[in-house]
């Protein structure tokens, strides 16, 4: 990915419709966790259509704005302490 300069999300879609070939190989350091993908095919003839994709899926997209508005409440309700010298937030659930 870091050769190519691509997303996970674009290197997915680019091996869902075959333009990159992949053999998914064991972690041999953690055995429970899960596989990687090493790609074998030559990404230099498909580089510009790969970095084409959308970056982010949809679920993404909507993940990330539940958070920055979440995160954006959170701010708007902190404050700062000058007697301890800290931010005090609400707690996460409140």
């Amino acid at each position: 990915m870091k050769k190519i300069q691509a997303d996970e999300q674009q290197i997915e879609t680019a091996i869902k419709k075959g333009l990159m070939r992949y053999k998914e190989v064991k972690n041999p350091y953690y055995r429970s966790s899960i596989a990687f993908k090493l790609i074998i095919s030559d990404i230099e003839n498909n580089q510009e259509t790969i970095k084409s994709f959308p970056k982010h899926s949809k679920k993404e997209k909507d993940k990330r704005k539940i958070y920055a508005e979440r995160s954006k409440a959170r701010k708007e309700l902190e404050f700062y302490c000058p007697r301890c010298k800290t931010r005090i937030r609400p707690l996460r659930n409140s």
